[in-house]
């Protein structure tokens, strides 16, 4: 059982709250003896209706999914395991969602005996929003790249949808998309002037009595070159 005297509490209290993240000491019933300033900002609550109450009895803490993720930490911890960076979202006072990295450790006494727990809460929400907007930024741009790959031309990245840290990569993509398409134009323009072309040198050729084997060699030659043209063009 963990006793705090009024001098520890106004000690522990101005250490606690000097800590960057939340903070919660709870005894082994999980009743909330201590938190810190951080917590209630992470989460919206006052010091006052956080303590004396059950993690099972914290507002934010209801939802089936954090109950479950609650009593395997405990276990885990009971084990004699410290857990760390186990990732949670929860529902502020105000309604907002936050995103949490846990992590939990046993409190004993001098005789190495369990008298409760020690938790500690770091918010990763911008973290995680990031996350998603690198996500969202890689799938549109791979959406785009994929369709130009296979010589569909009529797409670009919509920019708006992008987020500010990751337009450049969008705008370079768009741009990137013209300078393929000219270069498409250039080679339909090759490809016919080479077929005229070699149309009318084949009808020279059968009248030197050597149509099969210029056919033969230009046939090979637009393979080649027709064809790696177009493979460079899919590259870019």
């Amino acid at each position: 059982m963990i006793k705090i005297t009024e001098i520890d509490k106004s000690f522990n209290k101005q250490i606690l709250d000097s800590i960057p993240d939340g903070l919660v000491v709870v005894d082994n019933n999980g009743k909330w003896l201590m938190t810190n300033k951080p917590m209630s900002e992470i989460i919206g609550y006052t010091e006052k209706e956080l303590l004396e109450k059950s993690s099972f009895d914290q507002p934010f803490l209801k939802s089936s999914n954090i109950q479950r993720l609650l009593k395997e930490m405990w276990e885990r911890v009971d084990a004699g395991e410290i857990v760390t960076d186990v990732e949670a979202q929860l529902t502020r006072k105000d309604g907002k969602k936050v995103f949490l990295s846990c992590s939990e450790s046993a409190i004993k006494d001098k005789d190495g005996k369990y008298i409760g727990k020690v938790l500690i809460s770091k918010d990763i929400t911008k973290i995680k929003e990031k996350e998603t907007e690198l996500k969202n930024a890689i799938f549109r741009f791979g959406f785009v790249l994929s369709k130009i790959s296979k010589g569909n031309l009529d797409v670009e990245v919509d920019v708006d949808q992008i987020v500010k840290e990751y337009r450049p990569i969008a705008e370079n993509i768009n741009e990137m998309i013209p300078a393929i398409k000219e270069r498409e134009e250039q080679l339909k323009k090759t490809e016919l002037y080479f077929r005229e072309y070699s149309k009318k040198v084949l009808e020279l050729a059968k009248g030197w009595g050597m149509g099969e084997i210029f056919k033969r060699e230009m046939n090979e030659w637009e393979k080649t070159n027709i064809i790696n043209n177009r493979q460079i063009t899919k590259t870019m």
